[in-house]
């Protein structure tokens, strides 16, 4: 999900999983600057801004939810050759 530049990964992991994931997240310093590649079209140079505290799921066994929050940096311009193939302005570049 991206609106005004912030960017939420929403996870839902396994029981046998959640304390790996969310040792993850907390490796990150709030305000670490970070680069991600969301489906392959090119490195989103971004800021960590934090993770959500992790939620069992209600309406599964052995289910939890955790979030993870970026800022997109908005001023970064990639090089034309790191935009992916068929950019046409796709909010992530």
């Amino acid at each position: 999900m991206k609106e005004n530049n912030v960017l939420s990964f929403n996870f839902r992991v396994p029981g046998a999983l959640k304390d790996e994931v969310e040792a993850y997240f907390k490796r990150f310093k709030l305000g670490e600057p970070i680069l991600v590649d969301i489906g392959g079209t090119g490195d989103i140079k971004c800021d960590f801004k934090g993770i959500s505290p992790v939620l069992k799921n209600k309406d599964a066994d052995d289910q939890y939810f955790i979030s993870a929050t970026l800022q997109e940096d908005k001023y970064y311009d990639p090089l034309e050759e790191e935009k992916c193939e068929t950019c046409s302005g796709c909010g992530f570049h």
